[in-house]
C-alpha cells in the first residue's frame, strides 16, 4: 500500500468520525430540545405570574391573497380565549383578493377612516356579536396600506398597522393568515412576557402535508428540513422569533425604537430577534405550542422556498445562516466518501470501517427521527400530527436524501441578490435597501 494511498484512508476514516460526531450532536440536540420544553412547560404550569398576564393585545395579521382555508384561519384568530384584544389584517391594496374576501367575511357594518402616512384606509368593525363567541374580542380593522418602495410588501403592511396603535395597547402579536391557531393561542403566547427578560416570545410553525399521506415527496421533505429547523432551537441565547407567531410588549417596541429595524429591509422575525438580543433580552420559545403549516410544494417551489428562506439569514445573521450549508455539506461528504470507499476499498481495512460508520449513523438518525416524531406528538394538535403520518418514514431511513435537497437550498442562497416572494421581485442592495424591481 503506497503512502498516498494510506494518507488518504486516514483521512477517510477523519472524515467518518467527524460524521459520526455530527450524527451524535443531532441526536442529543434533538433530546435535549424535547427536554427543554418539558422543563419549561412544567416552569410555566407552575408560575402563577405567567396565569395571572393577559395584558390587553392587538394581533396584526398581514395578508395577501385568498383561498379556501383563510376563512377558517380568520375564524381561529377572532375565537381566541382572551379577555381584552384586538385584531388587525392588513393588506396592500383594497384590490387585494384578501381585502376584498376579509371585507365579505366581516359584513357591511364597518365604518371607515383614513391612513395618512401610508395614503391608504382603514375599516373598523365594532359590533361583533355575529362574528365570535368569545367576549374578549373589542374590535376589528383591515388596512389597505397601500404599495411599499423600497422595503417588503409584508414589512410594509405591518409597519402601516403601527398607525393604529392606541394607548390601550400593552402587547402586540404578529400572525400569518395561513398559520392555524388553537384557542389558548393567545394566552399562552402572551403569558411569559410577565419576565422582564424575556424580550419577545414566538412558536415555530411546523410544516405539515396540506394533502396528508398522500401528498408528494417535495412537500414531505419540506416538512423534514423544516423540523430539522425547529428543533435546533429551545436554548433562548440562540432563538430566532419567527414572524407568523410571535409577541412582544409595547414597551420593548418603543424600547427597540420600532419600526426603524424594520425600515428598508424584507425581513421582520429576524431583524426583531437581532434588536431583542441588542437591548439584551431574550427571544423565548413557547414550550410545546408549535403552529401547523399546511403546505404542498413542487420540486421548484420547494427550493424557491428554501432558497428565499436562507436569504434571509444570509443576509440579516450570516452566522447563523453559515450552520446551514456547512452543516448538510459535512453531511454529505461523509455519506458519500463512506458509499464510495465500499466499492474502492472491497480488500481494505477500510471496507469495515466504512460499514461500520454507515451503520452508526443511520442508527443514530433513526433514533434523531423518533424523538422528532414525539415533539410533534406533544406540540401539535392531533389533525396536524395525523397530516405527518407519510412523513415519518423519511425522517427514519432517507436522511441523506432530504439532506441533499437542504443543502441545494443554502447552497442557491449563496448567489444573487435577487428573489421572488408574493408575485413581487425584489432586489437586495444592502441590508436595509431593498428595491423592488418587478410586480407580476
Amino acid at each position: 500500500m503506497s503512502i498516498p494511498t494510506t494518507i488518504l484512508e486516514y483521512l477517510l476514516m477523519l472524515i467518518w468520525l467527524v460524521w459520526i460526531g455530527q450524527a451524535i450532536f443531532g441526536l442529543r440536540n434533538v433530546h435535549m430540545f424535547l427536554r427543554r420544553e418539558r422543563k419549561k412547560q412544567h416552569q410555566e404550569q407552575n408560575n402563577p405570574k405567567f396565569a395571572d398576564h393577559t395584558p390587553p393585545a392587538l394581533i396584526i395579521v398581514p395578508v395577501k391573497g385568498s383561498d379556501d382555508q383563510l376563512a377558517t384561519h380568520m375564524q381561529g384568530l377572532l375565537e381566541q380565549d382572551y379577555p381584552d384584544f384586538r385584531i388587525i389584517f392588513t393588506t396592500e391594496s383594497h384590490n387585494d383578493p384578501a381585502f376584498i374576501a376579509i371585507r365579505e367575511y366581516l359584513g357591511s357594518d364597518a365604518t371607515e377612516s383614513e391612513l395618512p402616512d401610508h395614503d391608504g384606509q382603514v375599516l373598523h368593525w365594532l359590533n361583533l356579536q355575529n362574528l365570535t363567541r368569545t367576549p374578549g374580542l373589542q374590535s376589528i380593522h383591515l388596512v389597505d396600506a397601500g404599495l411599499a418602495s423600497n422595503e417588503a410588501q409584508k414589512v410594509h403592511n405591518q409597519i402601516a398597522a403601527m398607525e393604529l396603535f392606541t394607548d390601550h395597547d400593552e402587547a402586540v402579536v404578529y400572525a400569518d393568515a395561513d398559520a392555524v391557531m388553537g384557542p389558548d393561542w393567545l394566552r399562552r403566547i402572551i403569558a411569559p412576557l410577565a419576565s422582564e427578560q424575556i424580550g419577545c416570545t414566538t412558536a415555530w410553525r411546523w410544516l405539515v402535508p396540506e394533502k396528508g399521506a398522500k401528498a408528494n415527496l417535495p412537500t414531505k421533505l419540506a416538512c423534514i428540513i423544516n423540523s430539522s429547523i425547529v428543533t435546533l432551537m429551545g436554548r433562548d441565547r440562540r432563538n430566532c422569533a419567527w414572524g407568523g407567531s410571535m409577541a412582544v410588549l409595547r414597551s420593548t417596541l418603543t424600547e427597540i425604537d420600532m419600526p426603524k429595524p424594520w425600515r428598508g429591509t424584507f425581513n421582520d422575525d429576524v431583524n426583531l430577534s437581532n434588536a431583542i438580543n441588542n437591548i439584551d433580552k431574550r427571544v423565548y420559545l413557547v414550550p410545546n405550542m408549535l403552529v401547523r403549516g399546511p403546505v404542498t410544494f413542487n420540486w421548484l417551489s420547494l427550493l424557491e422556498f428554501g432558497r428565499r428562506q436562507y436569504m434571509h439569514a444570509r443576509v440579516y445573521q450570516p452566522a447563523s445562516w453559515s450552520v446551514g450549508p456547512f452543516g448538510t455539506s459535512l453531511y454529505l461528504l461523509g455519506f458519500l466518501s463512506a458509499v464510495i470507499a465500499l466499492f474502492v476499498y472491497t480488500d481494505s481495512p477500510v471496507f469495515p470501517i466504512a460499514v461500520l460508520t454507515l451503520i452508526s449513523v443511520f442508527i443514530t438518525d433513526f433514533f434523531r427521527g423518533r424523538i422528532r416524531k414525539q415533539i410533534a406528538k406533544h406540540s401539535l394538535d392531533r389533525k396536524a400530527f395525523e397530516e405527518l403520518a407519510g412523513v415519518w418514514i423519511y425522517e427514519y431511513f432517507a436522511t441523506p436524501l432530504y439532506m441533499f435537497v437542504h443543502w441545494l437550498c443554502c447552497v442557491a442562497s449563496i448567489f444573487g441578490n435577487h428573489f421572488t416572494w408574493g408575485g413581487i421581485q425584489y432586489k437586495i442592495n444592502a441590508p436595509h435597501d431593498i428595491e423592488i424591481v418587478k410586480r407580476s
